[in-house]
């Protein structure tokens, strides 16, 4: 018996259509337990899986299999596209001045070697880095003191937050959740009538329900920290989720964000690569660039995005210093 009688075997074709069927499912509708939420993070290579699988059937002269397969990758397509900010069309940079925000998370590992003349290309004027709280980096910010004239950092139970930037912070507060402290700063921003205000965050891994369940709890708190602020805010930082989970699309709505993410592309060595790193913003911005940072091995070191007080919130400033 060959492969191609096994797969037109009727009762083998309805079990391997319900377990298609049932992967897209858990994707898009993702049950409240760790162990699915686990595998809807791999959404993107799933959906590489089906096409893949319908290219075997294609082989195999399988047409409903094969059907159901490229249905199933359109569906996740579709549903990727949809948490990637669909509606995000990087607009021409306009003479008005940039804001580019940099987050980069180091690993037990990055004692230095990290190329920081690739972040420095992009010529942030924030860079933000979650680190472990046992590991010294002081040779890696030697470079980065000279560009940038004001630091803060907090260190927690488990990682030390460090942020630079070229604006001096006009205010400075923290939330503390799960013993790391988050930090919520304001600075004064070129176009800008109002401060612009920026949250560097750090969210542990949710692996188990008890850890989940501490997630959504500290992810509430942080929504209620947030909500009052009507000012433009960028919340960057190591969510440890994917940005389709529920819990972010929560998130996102709750605070009207947007991901500055616009698609993301698993590469080699790191096949099974998931974005966990985020840098959202509200409606008052305009995203005008994104750039993701890698070692030359290929492990993902961060994320940069370059902002824009949006057209509406130009004119709406120069409306009212006219009146005054």
């Amino acid at each position: 018996m060959n492969l191609k009688t096994i797969f037109h075997n009727r009762y083998f074709e309805i079990l391997i259509s319900l377990f298609l069927l049932l992967g897209v499912i858990i994707v898009i509708s993702t049950p409240d337990i760790p162990f699915f939420k686990w595998t809807a993070s791999f959404a993107m290579q799933t959906t590489v899986l089906y096409v893949l699988l319908g290219i075997f059937f294609l082989l195999i002269s399988q047409e409903r299999l094969l059907f159901l397969t490229f249905f199933c990758a359109a569906c996740l397509s579709m549903f990727l596209k949809g948490n990637f900010n669909p509606n995000l069309k990087l607009p021409v940079k306009s003479q008005n001045e940039v804001l580019t925000t940099a987050f980069i998370k180091l690993e037990q590992s990055d004692t230095g070697e990290v190329n920081m003349f690739e972040v420095l290309k992009q010529n942030p004027d924030l860079i933000c880095f979650n680190k472990p709280t046992n590991v010294d980096n002081k040779n890696l910010f030697k470079l980065i003191k000279k560009e940038f004239h004001y630091s803060i950092a907090f260190s927690g139970r488990s990682f030390e937050q460090i942020i630079y930037s070229k604006y001096p912070f006009v205010t400075a507060d923290t939330i503390l959740l799960d013993g790391n402290p988050q930090v919520l700063y304001s600075m004064s921003f070129p176009t800008s009538k109002e401060n612009v205000y920026f949250i560097n965050t750090f969210f542990s891994d949710p692996l188990h329900e008890e850890a989940s369940t501490k997630y959504r709890f500290n992810l509430g708190r942080l929504i209620v920290y947030l909500r009052p602020i009507k000012s433009p805010l960028i919340v960057a930082g190591d969510f440890n989720s994917v940005s389709w989970s529920g819990e972010l699309n929560y998130f996102k709505k709750s605070l009207n964000l947007e991901d500055s993410r616009r698609a993301f592309y698993p590469s080699l060595p790191n096949l099974l690569e998931t974005p966990k790193d985020h840098i959202f913003y509200t409606d008052k911005f305009s995203c005008v660039d994104f750039h993701e940072f890698r070692e030359w091995q290929g492990r993902h070191l961060g994320i940069s995005s370059s902002f824009q007080i949006n057209n509406g919130q130009i004119q709406a400033n120069k409306i009212n210093q006219t009146k005054r």
